[in-house]
């Protein structure tokens, strides 16, 4: 069981762990994800923070570590764009998934994000599983978020 706890205080009890697998980009927007190995009695084996893996049980499930290891992943992958764009004197901005689009050049794709360059001096980062089909750098897009 996990439950996400948002900045509104707001508890969404997730049953099942391949929701997460496939959407840990939630625990990058959330405040707190608290995992909790429900094999035997509950018990909490994990804490997500902001997006960090802030606790972790000595003993964890397969499945939990698959889903740190995912999270993991996306942090040290955002760190290097985020430090790319510094080098690069860019400003980094989230896509706004809440109604907004952004067109330019795909400047960089990892395995969970695509960074769109939309003027000289700004890139966007978006969620990788956002995209329809592939794309690869260099190619001029447009980004549509709606609600």
């Amino acid at each position: 069981m996990i439950i996400i706890h948002n900045k509104y205080m707001c508890f969404f009890k997730i049953r099942s762990i391949f929701w997460l697998s496939f959407h840990s980009g939630t625990a990058e927007i959330t405040n707190t994800v608290t995992i909790f190995d429900n094999t035997t009695t509950p018990e909490a084996v994990a804490e997500i923070k902001n997006g960090v893996v802030t606790y972790q049980a000595e003993n964890l499930p397969q499945w939990t570590q698959n889903v740190i290891n995912k999270i993991n992943e996306r942090a040290s992958e955002r760190i290097q764009i985020e430090n790319d764009a510094i080098q690069n004197n860019q400003q980094l901005i989230i896509a706004d998934i809440n109604n907004s689009k952004s067109i330019g050049i795909v400047e960089n794709t990892t395995t969970n994000f695509i960074v769109q360059k939309i003027d000289q001096d700004t890139l966007v980062l978006h969620d990788r599983s956002i995209a329809s089909k592939e794309v690869a750098p260099g190619q001029n897009i447009r980004i549509a978020y709606s609600h």
